[in-house]
């Protein structure tokens, strides 16, 4: 079970690197935080399944770390977008 979670977080990520490097920007924040909330709750999953103290441990620093990983993106493309797209 902590192999799929693993491989569902990081398919998440190949997710959010694909919404990050495309050119087009219509819904890009709104799938930058749908993204970071399934991260979030992925530890939750985590945490419901039967698993090792050492696994759970690992889980919840990987999600914890890419969680705030997504946000600072988020911030600094927001950030990025109002200096130097203004009109």
């Amino acid at each position: 079970m902590d192999m799929k979670i693993l491989i569902n977080i990081v398919s998440m990520e190949i997710i959010l690197a694909y919404i990050f490097f495309t050119k087009q920007i219509k819904y890009k924040l709104f799938l930058y935080i749908l993204l970071s909330f399934n991260l979030y709750f992925m530890k939750s999953i985590a945490l419901s399944c039967n698993l090792e103290a050492d696994v759970i441990w690992g889980i919840d620093f990987l999600v914890n770390t890419l969680t705030m990983f997504n946000f600072s993106i988020i911030l600094g493309k927001f950030i990025y977008d109002k200096m130097y797209n203004k009109k």
